[in-house]
């Protein structure tokens, strides 16, 4: 049998909590450095406002183009801190530039920058450190939890299932594994990691329906034409749809990498509209509600 649902709550992307994350790192830069400002008796004034603006905005923008704001379900946390620290020590030599350009380096305090630089990437270290172990304790629990599908019964799905299995705060429950192949092509997979239950056909329909929210192929190389048969009958489906194989007979050219725990993929098409699929679904639901009493 297929997992249990996911939580309606679970059901939603790590995405919505994008906009959070940046009121989130936007305040810190803005209170990392008006602290030492505050500790130095010195006044917050207009040079103030717009050095913490600039800051922020420059690092939203590069935070943005590290995938920091990205979901971070199965990405270790050293990776997301060190993102983090990127993003903001690519900000401090534009804000120098900025400066001396301006000729208005002069006008700050040496002491309160430097201490700025220093409390801002920390501040947000804590910030990012603590919330995403906020989440990953929610998703051990059963809660934030996503149906993820495996299709192809190989050595690789073996592996992807193992790791959602053996790493809970992944949030990833599998839903099950799908293959056209008889029973003998296909690679043992233990009763305790899942089984199959359905084509690749059944895959399709499961996504179609909402039934699952990620699926993970893990067909080897030499089934191209199959991969690309089934993300062209999945692209009309809402959900998020990741290659782990070998990757360079596959066009990149918009495709992210990412990790499962230790198993490498590659996301070829990443849903923006699940909560509007979710919404959509709500209001069909109580359109019926009202019909019935009609």
């Amino acid at each position: 049998m297929p997992s249990k649902k996911p939580t309606d709550w679970g059901r939603g992307t790590d995405a919505e909590l994008a906009p959070l994350m940046r009121l989130v790192d936007f305040a810190l830069i803005y209170l990392a450095l008006w602290l030492p400002t505050l500790a130095r008796g010195e006044v917050w004034d207009q040079k103030s406002w717009i050095a913490a603006t600039l800051a922020a905005i420059l690092f939203l923008l590069i935070a943005q183009s590290l995938q920091l704001y990205e979901s971070s379900r199965a990405v270790r946390l050293k990776r997301l801190v060190v993102r983090a620290w990127t993003g903001w020590f690519g900000v401090i030599p534009i804000l120098l530039f900025v400066a001396f350009i301006s000729k208005s380096s002069e006008e700050y305090s040496r002491v309160t920058i430097t201490s700025w630089f220093v409390i801002a990437p920390f501040f947000i270290t804590i910030w990012r450190t603590g919330i995403t172990l906020f989440l990953r304790e929610l998703r051990s629990r059963g809660y934030n939890t996503r149906s993820a599908a495996i299709i192809g019964m190989t050595s690789l799905g073996e592996q992807l299932a193992q790791q959602m299995k053996d790493v809970p705060s992944f949030g990833l429950q599998i839903h099950g594994f799908f293959d056209d192949r008889t029973e003998e092509r296909c690679h043992p997979i233990p009763d305790s990691l899942g089984r199959r239950i359905g084509t690749l056909q059944d895959a399709i329909d499961a996504a179609r329906s909402g039934d699952v929210d990620l699926i993970y192929i893990a067909f080897p190389l030499r089934a191209e034409p199959r991969i690309n048969e089934l993300l062209r009958q999945l692209s009309d489906t809402t959900a998020s749809v990741y290659l782990a194989a070998d990757f360079f007979a596959f066009d990149l050219m918009h495709a992210r990498w990412g990790t499962l725990g230790d198993v490498p993929i590659v996301s070829l098409r990443e849903t923006p509209f699940l909560r509007c699929r979710r919404m959509a679904q709500a209001g069909s639901k109580t359109s019926s509600w009202d019909r019935s009493f009609c």
